[in-house]
């Protein structure tokens, strides 16, 4: 792989949308919400995720629409669909840009809207249990890491993932993330203390 120097995108970067052979990535928007929620609402899907399952709509609607409202819609996070449809799946992105490319296990309400360029960004994702096994994130991905690194020129992408959670962990390190670090105690999820794992996928090894 090679970057392209000349097509970098300037920041704030504009919304995008891909097909890969089997999904539709795009914006998130509104209709969403009952897709969305089905999702955050299931137990097995939040299990390992930074807050516990969603306990009513309006709950979803409010992380919708504070993603709505973020500059990182549809320009670096996204919504995942089965192509020729138009139901959320799950999502999959860069929810947060970061100014440092040296960041790690930093204050998650770090952001960086009104940087010229920002060097780094934490990815997240999330699919329904029932769109697991199917290789979609890695599908997701093949087309993600191109766009994060050419185009937006970014120097690294970094993963927070607990470690119970063994196949987010075998999925990052199948598509060149590679572990860097054990943090204790980070999270409080539904009372309970968890930790993380750090994972990094620096752009000149992805060019490897």
């Amino acid at each position: 792989m090679t970057t392209q120097e000349s097509i970098r995108l300037p920041y704030p970067f504009p919304q995008t949308a891909f097909d890969t052979p089997r999904l539709s990535l795009r914006e998130y928007r509104h209709s969403d919400a009952y897709a969305l929620h089905a999702i955050f609402s299931d137990p097995g899907v939040m299990n390992y995720w930074s807050t516990p399952p969603h306990t009513s709509t309006d709950q979803t609607k409010v992380w919708l629409r504070r993603t709505l409202d973020s500059s990182n819609n549809g320009t670096t996070d996204f919504i995942i669909t089965l192509r020729g449809t138009n139901i959320a799946i799950g999502k999959v992105g860069l929810w947060r840009l970061l100014p440092d490319p040296s960041t790690l296990g930093s204050d998650p309400n770090t952001l960086c809207p009104t940087l010229s360029s920002p060097e780094a960004g934490e990815l997240g994702f999330m699919l329904g249990q029932e769109y697991t096994r199917y290789g979609y994130m890695s599908e997701a991905l093949g087309v993600l890491l191109p766009y994060y690194f050419e185009r937006l020129g970014l120097v690294r992408v970094i993963a927070d993932v607990d470690p119970r959670n063994l196949p987010a962990r075998s999925l990052l390190v199948k598509v060149g993330f590679e572990e860097k670090g054990y943090r204790k105690e980070t999270f409080v999820v539904g009372g309970r203390l968890v930790d993380s794992v750090d994972y990094v996928l620096e752009r000149h090894v992805w060019q490897l």
